[in-house]
């Protein structure tokens, strides 16, 4: 598969616009993973926790953006 314009076009449009199920299902998944204490406890990342960083501080240290949602 060659990579167009067209396509370029298409994956900058996921900046701004949120229209595919696959981005707001991951999307609803870092949410959740992100608002559930117990889940950022058991990170055990002294770091953070030393300086009582906020939860969305843990996204791309210890929560990584690579979910794999099978197609169904």
């Amino acid at each position: 598969m060659e990579w167009t314009d067209q396509d370029k076009a298409h994956l900058l449009s996921f900046k701004d616009t949120v229209d595919s199920d696959d981005v707001k299902i991951k999307e609803k998944i870092k949410q959740l993973l992100l608002d559930n204490k117990y889940i950022i406890h058991v990170l055990n990342n002294k770091e953070l926790e030393a300086v009582d960083a906020e939860p969305d501080e843990y996204f791309d240290v210890n929560i990584l953006p690579y979910y794999m949602i099978a197609p169904t």
